[in-house]
């Protein structure tokens, strides 16, 4: 096992773009490439500022089109300069942040790691599957398809709200729209058209407090809970066992967690559960949780409890879905060799294609199994694999054609 080392590698980057070594203006290695993304740590609230100005200084010394939007957090959409007057175009999309390193890992997060394991050459590094290697193989096609319309935007936030996502949607849709996005998350090459929605909930049953002597003139929202957990594992169950074409069913309902009472001695005024809901395209949240309200409140009179109940949005995302029959799907199956399907994860592809409304797919290499953990990794074969698609891709115009498959 070694430390992948080069010259213009920043293993301390700096906190000024100004002193940013540029990425030289031909075509490093890709694993060079992962290793100067990986060398940023852009996890959790670090900004992206520093690595989206390495990358912006890298596009511009090419000659592409480069636009960037926010401050401490930035995204961008880099494009070649036929794609300043093409009508339509694929836009490879990928994100600059990364989970926060967790305890257990055997190297440095942010130094790229070469190791041959089981055979195959594996490079560990924070971010390295989700989706710094992506973005890497990404970089390496734009670069190989300069004389062609193409682009890359890249987002941040994706990891916890898509505000990288929602900023373009909010203030690019002129640049974003000739567009077709192909997303790089893990999926092993198959192509993803749909994801569910996701929505995390608050219930919070309020009863009446008093001391644990007397209950008789007491309502303890404990017992209330109880109750409504009962209601939440029901609508849950229901959900998955309606059957929904290429998700294991319509959605699913987990309670997270419940807090509640401050004193063993005193009868619990309050308990809360939050949790979260994902639901299949077409199914609305608000339906759900309304469901879930009025459920649970004949739940507890059934029960003969006197305590109220509240259910409540904490934050919402909308379900990604293209048609199955985009002519796109058949030719991103032709380059990996896998199939179309729906995924079990959230993307960018909730703004971009659930609220933007832009035609978009999910594609890239690597898989999700080693995401958001310590010695995350991807391997050598899938950054050559994931170079190679998006190479083959954006060189063979067929980003040009309308969502009927004509040029």
């Amino acid at each position: 096992m070694h430390m992948l080392r080069h010259s213009s590698f920043l293993t301390h980057p700096p906190t000024s773009y100004k002193n940013v070594v540029m990425f030289p203006p031909v075509i490093m290695r890709i694993d060079e490439t992962l290793a100067e993304l990986v060398a940023f740590d852009t996890s959790s609230d670090n900004p992206t500022l520093p690595l989206a100005t390495h990358i912006a200084m890298w596009a511009a010394d090419l000659g592409f089109d480069v636009q960037r939007y926010g401050d401490c957090f930035e995204a961008l959409i880099i494009r070649t300069q036929p794609a300043l007057k093409a009508k339509r175009y694929i836009g490879l999309c990928g994100h600059l942040d990364t989970v926060p390193a967790t305890d257990g890992w055997d190297t440095d997060p942010l130094m790229l790691t070469e190791a041959m394991v089981d055979g195959e050459t594996r490079y560990y590094g924070l971010g390295a599957q989700d989706m710094k290697g992506p973005v890497a193989c990404m970089m390496h096609a734009l670069e190989k398809n300069q004389t062609v319309p193409a682009a890359l935007a890249l987002t941040y936030n994706e990891e916890t709200d898509f505000g990288g996502a929602r900023l373009l949607a909010a203030n690019a849709m002129d640049i974003l729209a000739p567009m077709t996005l192909i997303i790089g998350e893990p999926t092993q090459g198959r192509i993803g058209y749909a994801h569910a929605s996701y929505t995390e909930w608050q219930l919070t049953i309020t009863g009446k407090g008093g001391h644990s002597s007397d209950p008789s003139n007491s309502c303890n929202a404990m017992y209330g809970m109880a109750c409504v957990l009962q209601q939440v594992k029901a609508l849950s169950e229901r959900l998955m066992q309606t059957p929904y074409d290429g998700f294991p069913g319509a959605g699913s309902m987990n309670p997270g967690v419940v807090r509640g009472g401050d004193a063993n001695n005193r009868i619990c005024q309050s308990v809360t559960m939050t949790g979260d809901l994902r639901l299949a395209p077409g199914y609305e949240p608000d339906d759900t949780l309304e469901e879930l309200q009025t459920g649970a409140q004949r739940t507890l009179q059934e029960a003969g409890s006197a305590c109220s109940i509240e259910v409540s949005t904490v934050c919402s995302y909308p379900s990604f879905f293209t048609s199955p029959s985009h002519p796109l799907i058949a030719y991103l199956s032709t380059i990996t060799g896998k199939e179309a399907t729906t995924l079990p994860f959230s993307t960018d592809a909730a703004i971009f294609n659930g609220e933007a409304d832009l035609p978009a797919l999910v594609c890239g290499p690597g898989s999700l199994d080693v995401c958001h953990q310590s010695n995350e990794y991807i391997t050598k074969a899938g950054l050559q694999r994931g170079t190679a698609w998006y190479t083959s891709l954006l060189a063979s115009g067929v980003g040009c054609m309308d969502t009927s498959g004509r040029l």
